[in-house]
């Protein structure tokens, strides 16, 4: 099947004193139409600006090299009409925090009418597509909600308008910027199972950016694992729980409570995440590895294939074989 997104050797620089400096520096990925790739790590690691240069909304002041095609067609190419019909069309994105994207002075229906005008729909026609897009993100009493203002709704609710918005424009591609943060968790799995619906119901592909590997997991197909600016391991969302190839991925699962154990202490990664333009020259993740060699801080290891996924980790053959992030990953569960 043709990808319908592929990122390849993406880099973002941003100017930094007298140089350029990185804040995503090697990220390489694939979606297929209506698959399901979660992009998951801490904070800083280039999950969203990877986003953003999806769809060109990145800081004039942003350098972006590497490769982002949309069924074929390059995108960082794209002149401004094209661009304009991509953003229109093919692609969503939902954000993370809904208030800081709705006018505050504005009804939902303003916000929701807003892209349907630019498609010639107004008026009572308006109205009505606005409302079959709140019942489809089930939103029990639509009037209400298109005739309220942002501060009049709940954060969960506002999660919602944003889906619709998103969906309006019926695109093959679905960005969602962590669009559970702030929510509560019953809130959250309701959010979870609207986006997992329509994305099922409409063959979207949908790229879902999380800092939780189990959230990722519980819808999507398969899970990219970023950490300082590059990705370090792609596999099935259900094959990095079991077995990880990273020991990036197996620190990130083991780092987690579970409801059905007791634990004294929660294991921790050692050390602080690291930007791009702070990574060592070898591996990023040398410092805070438990595996570590001098031979790791040598060179920047190849995002390479490995049983069935990819990984980005010189001893990962030797660590699977002896079953040491296996068995670091299930030592609590």
């Amino acid at each position: 099947m043709t990808d319908l997104l592929r990122i390849e050797g993406l880099r973002i620089q941003f100017p930094g004193g007298s140089q350029m400096r990185d804040v995503v520096s090697e990220v390489s990925l694939a979606i297929a139409p209506g698959e399901a790739v979660g992009l998951v790590g801490e904070s800083g690691s280039g999950k969203s600006m990877t986003a953003r240069a999806v769809i060109r909304v990145l800081p004039p002041t942003a350098r972006v090299s590497g490769e982002i095609t949309f069924d074929g067609a390059p995108v960082l190419s794209m002149a401004s009409k094209q661009l304009r019909a991509f953003r229109q069309k093919d692609v969503a994105m939902i954000f993370q925090d809904p208030s800081v994207h709705l006018n505050p002075i504005r009804t939902i229906l303003d916000f929701l009418a807003e892209g349907m005008r630019l498609r010639g729909v107004t008026g009572d026609a308006a109205r009505s597509r606005a409302k079959s897009l709140l019942s489809q993100v089930l939103i029990d009493d639509p009037d209400r909600v298109l005739d309220s203002y942002p501060h009049q709704l709940s954060g969960g609710m506002l999660q919602r308008v944003m889906i619709a918005s998103a969906i309006d424009g019926e695109p093959r591609l679905l960005l969602a910027d962590e669009p559970t943060t702030a929510l509560d968790v019953t809130t959250q799995a309701e959010v979870l199972a609207i986006i997992d619906r329509l994305r099922r119901e409409r063959g979207v592909g949908l790229l879902f950016i999380t800092h939780d590997l189990e959230l990722a997991a519980a819808i999507c197909d398969r899970t990219v694992v970023m950490y300082a600016g590059r990705t370090v391991e792609e596999q099935g969302s259900m094959a990095v729980h079991r077995a990880p190839l990273h020991p990036y991925t197996a620190g990130l699962l083991v780092s987690r409570p579970h409801v059905s154990q007791k634990q004294a202490r929660l294991q921790v990664l050692p050390g602080r995440p690291i930007a791009a333009y702070e990574a060592p020259g070898g591996c990023s993740f040398a410092p805070r590895c438990a595996h570590a060699q001098p031979a790791c801080e040598a060179e920047v290891p190849a995002f390479r294939a490995l049983a069935g996924g990819h990984v980005a980790c010189r001893r990962a053959e030797e660590l699977r074989t002896a079953g040491l992030l296996k068995e670091v990953t299930h030592a609590e569960s």
